[in-house]
């Protein structure tokens, strides 16, 4: 079984770490629509999380092909997009446009 955590503080990201969290879901980077009470995170602090675990971290909340750019610097291991494909007119090439984006990190 693999185990994610939610978390949204430096604090909380070092818990889960110690907790035996597989690796951590980080936000919200952005607003998002899917969670509409999600406190929104700097990007300072996201990379701050990111340089201080050592398991994955995976940012989650409002990331789209307009934005996904903006994280490159952070030190994520990928990024968790729901309303980018799932609302998009055609799901398959949305998909394929943040992965080309994704890959470019590296």
């Amino acid at each position: 079984m693999i185990v994610g955590v939610s978390v949204s503080t430096l604090e909380e990201a070092l818990e889960a770490e110690r907790n035996g969290a597989d690796y951590i879901g980080v936000g919200s980077v952005f607003p998002t629509k899917t969670k509409q009470d999600a406190t929104l995170m700097a990007l300072e602090d996201l990379g701050e999380i990111c340089r201080s675990v050592s398991i994955p971290a995976v940012a989650i909340g409002g990331i789209s092909a307009g934005n996904i750019s903006s994280l490159s610097d952070s030190g994520l291991s990928g990024a968790a997009v729901v309303s980018a494909i799932m609302n998009a007119d055609n799901p398959k090439t949305a998909s394929e446009s943040l992965l080309k984006i994704i890959k470019d990190f590296n």
